[in-house]
């Protein structure tokens, strides 16, 4: 018998009832999932937000005093720039700082106790210097932007409170030093905001404030503007003289400080007469290294001064010649290769070559330049250590590396007929010299009572204008006359 038409429509409802429910139960589960999915989501991208605004602090800030970096600083000042433009009444202070030499701090006591005392630094400064925002851009170098309102701008208060927050003691490593810095600093207003010229106003502002003698602030302001203008020219000047290949060694006499018997000669750098008018021997080399013209000028100079002095030294006029190298080239391996090249080039024999180095190149990286003070050696060509006398000399360093001259610096000579201190500090200084078997030469000697002492000291050769200035080779030539060891006195 077939199922009554009611029944069959009553288990169909039913069918479909249990269906319904069932998509209802589906799709409620689908959308729980979809919510956690959502949730989940939502959770992972604010992770995400959060990494990203992390890794973007961390960008900017410095590890190390948890200040802002170069490029953290640099976005706060274009901040700052932009609220200098939206007011007329505003004018924007740049800063630049740089500690005293701190290399000395680094050396002394080691890169963890110079890190400790960067964070020292920071932290006072930030204490004694409310407002405005400080940056450590380089590894001893802050720098400090700040908004002051126009017509109020104090320099002499901002100057003052600028060098309390710079003066920092230090105690560390069971030591207690003092911290100073040089500042340099540059106003400007909401028509001459320009980011990158105010950077290079600051430096030039630092710069003075270390050629005048540290430990001061100073501002920017048109006679430095003159200034940038007339090194501006003179770098154009060494660019050009340096690619036209027009600088020349020059040569200084080393006598013997018995009989002031000619006995060698420093190859010193100079340009043709009237293409750098006004500038000193100083400036010119310093700005070569600025401008990253020095190692090309260097290498130009000593391939001609190698091939003039080649027939002195052969010829017994001068035992040899020395060329001063930068630290930066005792590091470089490529240096005494390129210099062994320069030397088979002009046919000049290596034992008759002298390097002289500063401590800087010695000091800076002991185990290379141990390695390039012995590459040397090894060719015959015997190293100076030049300016000895007025840094920190690491006396085992100089009692084990192959070292045969120190150049007493002038610095130390300049007042010994004059000054019982200034003698006890030469002849200290003469005598340790001569205790590590180490020849000694003093610079600066201008006077017969300079000479007289130096030789009672024990001192073996002089070098000054007393004996002759630094000449071209052809009037070096003449001074000699092709006489062995002839007299310049």
């Amino acid at each position: 018998m077939e199922p009554a038409p009611n029944n069959l429509l009553l288990r169909r409802l039913e069918r479909e009832k249990r269906a319904r429910i069932e998509a209802e139960r589906i799709l409620e589960n689908k959308a729980r999932e979809l919510f956690a999915a959502n949730q989940a989501l939502e959770t992972r991208a604010a992770q995400l937000r959060q990494q990203n605004e992390l890794a973007e602090h961390a960008a900017r800030t410095d590890d190390l005093t948890h200040l802002p970096n170069r490029r953290g600083f640099f976005r706060q000042l274009d901040s700052l720039i932009q609220e200098a433009l939206r007011d007329p009444d505003t004018r924007l202070v740049l800063g630049k700082i740089d500690l005293d030499h701190f290399k000395k701090v680094n050396d002394r006591y080691g890169h963890v106790t110079a890190d400790a005392a960067l964070t020292q630094f920071s932290e006072h400064f930030t204490n004694c210097f409310d407002g405005g925002v400080l940056g450590r851009i380089g590894g001893d170098e802050f720098a400090i932007a700040l908004i002051v309102v126009k017509g109020v701008v104090d320099r002499q208060a901002i100057s003052e409170k600028m060098l309390r927050a710079t003066r920092a003691t230090c105690q560390l490593a069971g030591s207690t030093f003092e911290l100073t810095a040089s500042v340099g600093l540059v106003e400007a207003g909401p028509g001459d905001l320009d980011i990158d010229k105010l950077r290079r106003l600051a430096d030039i502002a630092l710069f003075t404030s270390k050629r005048k003698g540290r430990n001061r602030c100073i501002w920017f302001d048109d006679a430095m503007r003159t200034g940038m203008l007339r090194q501006s020219l003179l770098e154009d000047n060494i660019r050009e003289a340096v690619e036209a290949d027009l600088f020349e060694p020059w040569f200084q006499p080393i006598v013997g400080c018995a009989k002031h018997e000619l006995l060698s000669a420093e190859v010193l750098s100079r340009w043709p007469e009237g293409a750098m008018p006004n500038a000193s021997v100083e400036e010119v080399i310093r700005l070569s290294e600025r401008i990253g013209s020095i190692e090309q000028l260097d290498v130009q100079v000593q391939a001609k001064a190698f091939r003039k002095a080649r027939d002195w030294v052969r010829s017994g006029d001068v035992q040899s010649i020395s060329v001063n190298v930068s630290p930066r080239n005792m590091l470089d391996d490529q240096f005494l290769p390129k210099l062994a090249k320069r030397l088979r080039a002009a046919d000049f024999p290596p034992d008759h070559l002298t390097v002289e180095i500063t401590e800087d190149a010695l000091f800076s990286d002991m185990n290379a330049a141990a390695a390039g003070i012995g590459n040397l050696s090894a060719l015959g060509i015997k190293v100076a250590l030049d300016d000895f006398g007025v840094g920190y000399s690491n006396l085992r360093a100089l009692s084990e590396l192959p070292i045969h001259y120190v150049k007493m610096d002038r610095s130390l000579i300049r007042d010994i007929a004059q000054d019982a201190r200034a003698r006890a500090l030469a002849e200290s200084a003469v005598r340790l010299g001569v205790s590590l078997g180490l020849c000694v030469v003093a610079e600066g000697v201008e006077s017969p009572d300079q000479a007289q002492l130096l030789r009672r000291f024990g001192c073996h050769r002089l070098q000054g204008y007393m004996f002759g200035k630094a000449v071209s080779a052809s009037k070096f030539k003449d001074a000699f006359g092709g006489q062995p060891k002839a007299s310049v006195a």
